[in-house]
């Protein structure tokens, strides 16, 4: 049989299909494949990553974190190379971390631990990106030049702006998921 070196999963779904001699491979059997081999029984699909326009609002919050994590930690790690015990770059690790708990205990449903994480996150984040770009605006007022050119510039002062965004985005939320809760319920999510 053709079928039966496969996973279970395909052979179940290829007899659904009732594909007895021919498999028409699509990508929803794809994801199903690997749906079903994880232990998730929620269907694996791009929503996944970035959450759903019709979420709360802490899920909201996190797929916007998540996608500026995506873009922003890989080049902020690259630029650090290799140099990665640098408190300059600790800092920036210690919002990622931050950052990435929040938005794993969104996923999990958790609004209120994920909003703390997430707002310390872009605060912290929020206030080294502050930081950074007082240094650079400094050193070019000194002549001095940096180490990236404009490029850099652009990268700190866009990733200042986003963990701003981020930071009044998860107070708005926080403030509103305290509103919107009972006073005896705050305590115990």
């Amino acid at each position: 049989m053709l079928v039966s070196g496969f996973s279970r999963a395909l052979t179940r779904h290829a007899r659904e299909a009732e594909l007895a001699f021919t498999i028409h491979w699509t990508p929803t059997d794809t994801r199903r494949l690997v749906h079903d081999s994880l232990p998730d029984t929620r269907p694996l699909d791009y929503h996944d990553l970035g959450m759903t326009a019709t979420s709360g609002p802490h899920q909201r919050l996190a797929s916007y974190t998540f996608w500026v994590l995506v873009l922003y930690s890989p080049i902020e790690t690259w630029a650090s190379w290799p140099e990665l015990y640098s408190p300059y770059y600790l800092v920036d690790l210690i919002a990622m971390v931050l950052l990435t708990l929040g938005v794993l205990r969104s996923r999990q449903r958790r609004a209120l631990p994920a909003l703390g994480l997430l707002t310390g996150g872009w605060g912290w984040l929020g206030a080294n990106g502050w930081r950074a770009t007082a240094d650079r605006f400094e050193a070019l007022r000194a002549g001095e030049s940096l180490e990236f050119g404009a490029a850099e510039m652009c990268f700190v002062v866009c990733g200042t702006v986003a963990a701003i965004v981020g930071l009044a985005w998860s107070l708005r939320a926080i403030a509103g998921l305290a509103r919107d809760q009972p006073v005896h319920s705050r305590f115990t999510a």
